[in-house]
């Protein structure tokens, strides 16, 4: 529903803009059925606030600052369809270390059609605004994808989906006249509004913004603190009393929309405006460990004439995870521009999780203010409306929302935007990754329910048609014995890196994955299914922090739940691609040469290294050992990663050159792990299964005491004196060694740079693989995070 304006409603006098007559704009009026009724020290008439341009003295005179301008509409078209359109101008002053100030510009817009469900989000910035998020991940982000984030920059090309500008950026000092790129374009228009142009290859939009309120401070009078956004995103970290926001609840707005090959679009409809300006945080001081800060905003549009903006703030605290930040509170701006400030209560509800970039925003929201008799239920209108930050990297919820209540006793309802932006800063990949488990153990139950329900166990069980099988009979047994096996080690899951480099496979391919979710089930029932049975072999007594599963269910149980895990493949194949059976059957083709490699390499696992070890012992040469240790690694661990990449890369349809390129890469991801799993045993360090991130001690050598021949023990053969030598392989070679013993291999192993020349064969490995996938894909958010994957899989013990 898009709201028109009200009769009470008027031209009022903005910052920087006049009105057409030239006159001072009239004051609000003192009571009516418009009015606030509050007393009049709660009201305000029109605020003349600083010019909304980057003449702006406050903003130019520093070196460090920022200056943005917001715009949020809700529009209907003749036909009776809803569109909804936010767009955002950002500009940013950033000292370089070398005393130089870095200008950056960004700008964007997204377009959401409730009723078809359709999003579509534009971001564009300049050369600086590539430099800038180079400049940012330097402070506090993951070292991995800090990295990474750099090596895609150092082109001067931005992430995708964000563009690089066509033209430059300009800026009047005089009057607002913003051009940013022949992009996106805003100024004053000739009846004393606001005019935005904005041009993309599929669409260009003309609109035309009158105010019908006055401007205001946000958060009553003072300079607005709680829409003080995280740094580098679409505003600035810093100081808030530095900050001002400037908010205009209200405008009339007339727009055409424009495509290719089609007639134009007119749409009339509400909007708001928002400008923020001011000081900033310097990116690369690293003095101190940077907060992050997280905010939600809700601008709503109320059919009666009233207008409300919630918002609340978090700073998080890098060091104890703490949270700190502002009570929520709510602006109420009247009908005839009166408004006042109250504390409020705002209840997040209904997660959604971004399989692009793993965040997780809140789709509802209650906001209540029992001062003013508001209680508001927000709901976006679908949860799908998601877009990449104007600088920097990073993502935030940009929703169309409805809004139904209760103000002053009586029933409300409205329009509007959600803004909710999570902290920016990645701090730890595998944290981010870990945010993918909720989404994968979802698709791992619908597999595998948590009750005998027939008709999930008699597809699980091939049990079709199912008229001609006793289901009801057998699907409680079938649950015992297919589905609680697999349930006890899955329901416990691990960090889900092999999750996550599915769907990364075809996001990278700039193909979306939010239809392919189950792709994120189908790697961890693949690793759960080895795990089940590697433990068998094994005779391993634990595994993810609880009793292996043969420990709990038995041998034979355990054997044949584990070869069932395998056979699911088949269900999500055919999930997957119902009408494709081309593509279906490459899948089928890429799984079973993954498991025989798999099951190659548990092959070698099983028989060990010995007598390579042996060899290489008594002659001092190391090549045999190295060779058959990495062969080992690229087939068991390599192998299922590999596997779960291709899938993903096949469901985007890569073949030949890119598919050869991604396998290999994945490959690669997978030995690099494994190799740096050989060195944590040695660093007695591991990941505490269900607290991510956590560091636990153990007794180092594990793999020593079991007698196995691992990556820096085979490195050690070229490191170590002869005799040295010899003596650490006695000690491996026969098994059994007690704690001491292993603690003296594993710290010699550490000592004379086996584990050093360990971890740099991987990451050698790792680099060049990336080399010709590199070249073949395009740069955007998820190949900066498999690129970050790769070295976090080679390096992810050095600091230990």
């Amino acid at each position: 529903m898009a709201l028109e304006a009200t009769p009470e409603t008027r031209e009022i006098m903005l910052p920087g803009v006049r009105p057409a007559s030239g006159d001072p704009a009239p004051a609000p009026s003192t009571g009516g059925p418009a009015s606030s009724g509050l007393p009049a020290s709660g009201r305000r008439g029109t605020q003349d606030v600083p010019r909304p341009g980057l003449g702006h003295e406050s903003w130019r005179s520093t070196v460090n600052g920022h200056e943005s301008w917001r715009f949020t509409v809700n529009l209907r078209d003749a036909r009776g369809e809803e569109h909804a359109l936010m767009v955002a101008f950002l500009a940013r002053r950033t000292p370089r270390s070398d005393g130089d100030v870095l200008l950056s510009h960004g700008c964007g817009w997204t377009h959401s059609m409730p009723r078809s469900r359709t999003y579509q989000a534009c971001a564009w910035r300049d050369a600086g605004g590539v430099e800038l998020t180079s400049l940012d991940v330097s402070r506090g982000w993951d070292r991995s994808i800090a990295e990474s984030v750099r090596e895609a920059c150092a082109g001067g090309r931005p992430i995708a989906p964000d563009r690089l500008l066509p033209g430059p950026v300009t800026l009047a000092s005089d009057r607002l006249r913003l051009d940013f790129g022949g992009v996106a374009d805003l100024s004053v228009a000739d009846d004393g509004g606001y005019h935005l142009v904005l041009r993309d290859d599929h669409e260009t939009w003309d609109l035309r913004l009158r105010p019908l309120k006055p401007a205001i401070t946000e958060s009553g009078g003072e300079p607005a603190r709680e829409l003080a956004v995280p740094p580098v995103g679409d505003a600035v970290d810093g100081d808030d009393e530095a900050r001002e926001a400037f908010l205009v609840s209200r405008l009339a707005a007339d727009a055409v929309w424009t495509r290719p090959g089609q007639p134009p679009v007119r749409m009339t409809g509400v909007g708001s405006y928002q400008r923020v300006h001011g000081a900033g945080e310097l990116p690369q001081d690293a003095a101190s460990p940077p907060a992050d800060r997280a905010h939600t905003r809700i601008v709503l549009h109320l059919e009666d004439g009233w207008d409300v903006v919630a918002c609340q703030s978090a700073v998080h605290d890098p060091a104890g995870g703490a949270a700190a930040g502002r009570p929520p509170s709510v602006t109420l701006v009247a009908p005839d521009g009166a408004h006042h400030d109250v504390p409020a209560r705002l209840d997040a509800g209904a997660p959604w999780t971004s399989i692009r970039t793993l965040n997780s925003y809140p789709t509802t929201w209650r906001v209540d203010a029992p001062r003013a008799g508001l209680a508001l239920r927000v709901s976006a209108c679908f949860q799908e409306q998601e877009r990449p930050v104007l600088l920097g990297l990073g993502a935030s919820l940009e929703a169309a929302v409805t809004a139904e209540g209760e103000l002053h006793g009586r029933p409300v309802r409205g329009e509007g935007w959600l803004e909710v932006e999570p902290a920016p800063r990645i701090r730890d990949l595998e944290h981010r990754i870990e945010r993918l488990r909720e989404v994968t153990h979802a698709e791992v139950v619908r597999l595998y329910p948590d009750s005998p329900e027939p008709g999930a166990v008699a597809v699980l069980a091939g049990l079709a048609p199912r008229p001609a099988w006793p289901v009801d009979v057998v699907a409680e047994p079938l649950h015992r014995a297919l589905v609680a096996p697999v349930r006890h080690l899955a329901d416990a899951m691990g960090r889900g890196w092999r999750s996550y480099a599915a769907i990364a496979g075809m996001e990278m391919q700039g193909v979306d994955s939010q239809q392919y979710r189950a792709l994120a089930a189908l790697a961890e029932l693949m690793h759960t299914a080895s795990l089940i049975v590697d433990d068998v072999e094994d005779n391993a007594p634990m595994r993810r922090g609880r009793p292996a599963v043969h420990r709990v269910f038995g041998q034979a149980t355990a054997i044949n739940t584990g070869t069932h895990a395998y056979l699911v493949f088949d269900l999500v194949a055919r999930h997957l691609l119902p009408d494709d059976p081309e593509r279906r059957l490459r899948l089928y083709q890429v799984y079973l040469d993954g498991m025989r490699r798999s099951h190659a390499g548990q092959a070698l696992d099983i028989l060990g290294h010995h007598d390579a070890m042996e060899e290489a012992v008594a002659s001092g040469d190391a090549a045999a050992v190295l060779e058959r240790v990495r062969t080992t690694h690229r087939l068991k661990t390599g192998g299922v990663v590999r596997g779960v990449g291709e899938f993903g890369a096949v469901l985007a349809g890569a073949d030949g050159e890119v598919l050869t390129a991604i396998s290999s890469y994945f490959e690669t991801i997978g030995l690099a792990y494994q190799i740096s799993d050989d060195v944590a045993d040695l660093l007695a360090v591991l990941a505490r299964a269900g607290d991510p991130g956590a560091r636990v001690a153990r007794v180092p050598g594990e793999d020593i005491r079991e007698g196995k021949v691992t990556y820096p023990l085979a490195c050690a053969v070229t490191l170590l004196p002869q005799a040295r030598l010899r003596e650490i392989w006695e000690i491996v070679r026969c098994g059994g060694a007690g704690q001491a013993a292993a603690a003296e291999v594993a710290e010699t192993l550490v000592g004379c740079g086996a584990t050093a020349a360990a971890l740099a064969d991987a990451r050698h490995a790792v680099d060049e693989a990336w080399l010709p996938l590199q070249r073949l894909l395009p740069v955007n958010h998820h190949t900066v995070m498999i690129r970050a994957l790769g070295l976090y899989a080679a390096e992810r013990h050095q600091d230990e």
